[in-house]
């Protein structure tokens, strides 16, 4: 029997289709080919990308003025505990973007991090004090001069995205970030907490917002200056000091002006009363040496009859 058009057998070369056999070989080479790279002009530079800084540490220096008793014990809390280990940031990972936990590296930079932010937060607005680049200094390693070390430094690449984090967390305000019309460069970037950040670090939350708004209080009555880290009992003690040195050297003014007024009251003649004045005006005020004779003795003719002791004598000239 005669055998069919497309037996498929080796037997019989003149029907057996060759196609699959081709398509197999061609599959084969294509995905053992070699494929070439792109050719670029980027070379890989002998640079290390390690860390600079893989462990930095904050200590708040002893010269700055003591931070309200609330704060302090979050300062002294995250110090003690790591910030990055709290579940806070297991139970929000999703909600942040991320699928994993922080790298070592991270992990410190988070906890300096925290020390740094609650150690120059202002209790009234929760703004920290210190701009992005000037925590990279402060969180970098120094010198016995204290400058920063070449080579060590927590570089501000490092610290933008550590905001970043920070704040997809929740745990800084969003920040619209500005640009320099003239470098055509980024400002610097400020900071500023929310209450989640404080509930991480246990702080008591009742006494925050009491002292908060005594300081906002104390701010709008001028008792306090933006910015300025000081309790309001002593802030409030502070000024009512200045209101009295204040009202103390107004006084001591005037009674040394009523003293000399008196002094020239006892000189009957006008001219003894000229002399003095212009003996005084010459003593307080050095620009009157200038004038001219005459601009001097309008002058003195002036101041006295300001002060009311020319009686009805007529201006010079």
């Amino acid at each position: 029997m005669q055998a069919g058009l497309n037996s498929g057998t080796f037997s019989d070369a003149t029907y057996f289709d060759w196609s699959e056999y081709d398509l197999a070989n061609l599959r084969e080479a294509r995905d053992s080919a070699v494929v070439s790279p792109k050719r670029t002009r980027r070379r890989r530079g002998t640079h290390s990308t390690a860390c600079k800084c893989a462990d930095p540490k904050y200590l708040r220096p002893a010269n700055f003025s003591e931070l309200p008793k609330v704060l302090r014990d979050g300062y002294h809390r995250a110090q003690k505990r790591r910030f990055s280990r709290h579940p806070y940031f297991v139970h929000m990972r999703t909600n942040a973007g991320r699928e994993r936990d922080f790298r070592q590296e991270r992990q410190h930079l988070l906890d300096a991090l925290a020390v740094l932010l609650v150690s120059g937060c202002d209790i009234a607005t929760f703004n920290v004090a210190l701009n992005s680049s000037q925590i990279c200094k402060a969180l970098s390693p120094k010198d016995s001069r204290g400058e920063v070390i070449p080579g060590e430094e927590v570089t501000p690449s490092r610290i933008c995205r550590a905001l970043d984090l920070l704040e997809n967390y929740g745990l800084i305000e969003p920040y619209m970030r500005r640009l320099d019309p003239y470098t055509k460069t980024y400002l610097p970037r400020h900071v500023t907490l929310t209450e989640q950040f404080f509930k991480l670090l246990q702080v008591n939350l009742d006494l925050l917002f009491k002292e908060r708004e005594e300081r906002l209080r104390a701010l709008a009555e001028g008792i306090l200056a933006p910015g300025e880290v000081m309790s309001v009992k002593a802030a409030r003690q502070r000024f009512f000091d200045e209101k009295v040195a204040q009202a103390l050297k107004v006084r001591r003014e005037r009674a040394i002006e009523q003293k000399r007024l008196s002094r020239i009251a006892r000189s009957t003649r006008l001219d003894d009363r000229q002399f003095q004045i212009a003996a005084w005006l010459i003593n307080t005020r050095p620009e009157v040496s200038g004038m001219t004779p005459d601009d001097f003795e309008l002058l003195v003719y002036h101041y006295l009859r300001q002060i009311k002791l020319n009686f009805d004598a007529e201006p010079p000239g």
